[in-house]
């Protein structure tokens, strides 16, 4: 069972609300690029869908799309 789409506790008692996040695993990557691209394709992709989101560079070859 998924857990609750509850806001994440930050410091200060910031929230930061998230309904979903997707984890992009590449192979081989030279990350600046691949961000710039996935970057421009998600907001292609996802304009009717989800309106905001925010993508963060992981550890190893990994990015986090933050579905906000």
């Amino acid at each position: 069972m998924a857990p609750p789409n509850d806001p994440l506790k930050m410091e200060a008692d910031a929230k930061l609300a998230v309904q979903k996040a997707i984890i992009i695993e590449f192979k081989e990557v030279i990350k600046s690029d691949s961000l710039n691209n996935v970057h421009d394709s998600l907001k292609a992709y996802m304009k009717d869908n989800a309106p905001s989101f925010n993508l963060i560079p992981g550890s190893g070859n990994t990015l986090l799309v933050l579905l906000l």
